[in-house]
């Protein structure tokens, strides 16, 4: 029967690996053709709808790729968290991130209960600031 060390040995060898792919992954996305035609669409000319159309897609896949970078930079902070031990910790309030969530979002770097405490003060504040922007 295998220890407790190894078991966790294991499963941060594996966790290290899917964030190594996915980081990989997202970094070939990048470069992917497609950001590169949107871009240049929108430089066409073209007819009125074309232009908006051409936009649109530049805009989208300016969006796309800012998401993409983010995702990696929280997939190296993940992999800062794995080398110092600290992977599968939540960083507010240091509590262990559920196994389940981690096989979902590897880089997750808070626990369910946290990650849904912030989205709820996000909701609200934003929610505030529409009323405030409408008075």
């Amino acid at each position: 029967m295998k220890t407790r060390i190894e078991k966790r040995t294991n499963r941060e060898v594996a966790a290290r690996d899917l964030l190594i792919r996915t980081r990989d992954q997202e970094m070939g996305r990048l470069a992917e053709p497609d950001d590169l035609k949107a871009n240049v669409a929108a430089t066409v000319p073209g007819d009125e709808a074309d232009v908006a159309a051409g936009h649109n897609e530049a805009e989208m896949s300016a969006r796309l790729s800012e998401h993409r970078r983010s995702m990696i930079l929280a997939i190296n902070s993940a992999l800062e968290r794995l080398d110092g031990g600290e992977y599968g910790l939540c960083q507010q309030c240091g509590g262990e991130i559920a196994l389940e969530r981690l096989q979902v979002l590897p880089f997750a770097p808070l626990c369910f209960d946290c990650q849904n405490d912030r989205e709820t003060r996000k909701a609200r504040g934003a929610g505030s600031e529409e009323a405030h922007a409408l008075l």
